[in-house]
């Protein structure tokens, strides 16, 4: 099975830290939007309203309950972080994770084979998590998928800008594109594509 490749934190160059922090806000703006879309609305594993954590690389949107539970699973299976708090970095493969999976694309691979049942008990919603990423008791095929943009270049499409001209943009139009994702939440409509 493919999940999106995530790199570990100890890999990344000063760089990408650099140009991550630098586009804290953006990313958590995406992350906002992505969240906002009719399947990524509720938890993807029990179902509770307005995620504010996520489980890379399975790129599902998750409660804080379960994020514990996927906290618990260990980090080579599942790494959780937080959409709402603001305080941890995002990489711009991480987002493309969420954008690429989302709540529905992760169930349609890891329930295929699920037979739904009520999940009434913390503990048996547990139970159901281990059993989904950790055993892939209901896995079915993974459909084929096209490798999502980087938000960068969906950027510099929409504004035919060559990806060299990036640091010559002037902070009025970064300024625009956060005030664009503040009213309308929709990362493509933000720029028109």
């Amino acid at each position: 099975m493919d999940l999106p490749f995530i790199r570990s934190l100890n890999s990344r160059t000063p760089e990408e830290k650099k140009y991550a922090d630098e586009q804290h806000k953006v990313s958590h703006l995406i992350l906002k939007a992505l969240r906002n879309q009719e399947g990524n609305k509720h938890c993807g594993d029990c179902g509770a309203r307005n995620p504010g954590w996520a489980a890379l690389p399975h790129g599902v949107f998750l409660c804080i309950d379960c994020a514990q539970v996927h906290r618990g699973i260990g980090r080579h299976i599942s790494q959780v972080k937080s959409m709402s708090t603001g305080t941890y970095i995002w990489y711009e493969d991480e987002i493309d994770a969420m954008r690429l999976m989302g709540n529905d694309r992760v169930n349609k691979i890891y329930l295929a084979e699920w037979k739904e049942e009520k999940l009434e008990s913390r503990k048996e919603i547990e139970q159901h998590i281990k059993s989904k990423y950790v055993d892939h008791r209901w896995l079915g095929a993974i459909a084929e998928t096209k490798s999502p943009s980087s938000d960068k270049q969906l950027y510099f499409k929409a504004h035919n800008i060559e990806p060299s001209q990036h640091d010559l943009l002037d902070e009025d139009e970064k300024e625009r594109v956060m005030k664009c994702f503040q009213e309308n939440e929709d990362f493509f409509q933000c720029f028109g594509l």
